[in-house]
């Protein structure tokens, strides 16, 4: 749990200093073509994924599961990057992150969005299994880890 309200304070720092790069690949989406609530729900959706795969980490006996980006805070910077990429605005970003900050997801939901996607939550065996599976889906989580 600790780690979790870690994660989710660590996101708050980095949210401000990620939404200050602008550089994008493809040309923004239209302002008018962008929701706000479904940015919020995104990235909600996010931290618990965020959340979700720093356990899997945790508990996966294997040393060479790791943060794809290399830290969760470089997974973090990335999502933020891609939502400037969409054509958010920064004051967008920001303000969603604050949204989400303050009714971030609880443990509970945490433990149990894991439950969902590892057999065995407690067994280090079963979370490395997870870890391939969410790898090979390309799931979000997935594109969060990697065997190094």
């Amino acid at each position: 749990m600790y780690r979790f309200l870690h994660s989710v304070a660590a996101m708050s720092l980095v949210a401000g200093l990620a939404a200050c790069q602008t550089t994008t690949s493809e040309p923004p989406t239209p302002q008018s073509a962008l929701s706000y609530p479904a940015l919020v729900a995104d990235t909600r959706v996010f931290f618990l994924e965020t959340a979700v795969a720093s356990m899997i980490i945790d508990r996966c006996p294997d040393e060479r599961l790791q943060w794809a980006a290399g830290t969760r805070l470089a997974a973090i910077h990335g999502f933020s990057r891609s939502n400037q990429q969409k054509g958010y605005a920064k004051a967008q970003t920001d303000r969603a992150y604050n949204e989400v900050l303050a009714a971030r997801p609880t443990g509970e939901e945490v433990l149990s969005a894991l439950r969902a996607r590892v057999d065995k939550p407690t067994d280090g065996a079963s979370a490395c299994a997870a870890a391939r599976k969410e790898i090979a889906a390309g799931t979000r989580i997935g594109s969060m880890l990697r065997f190094g």
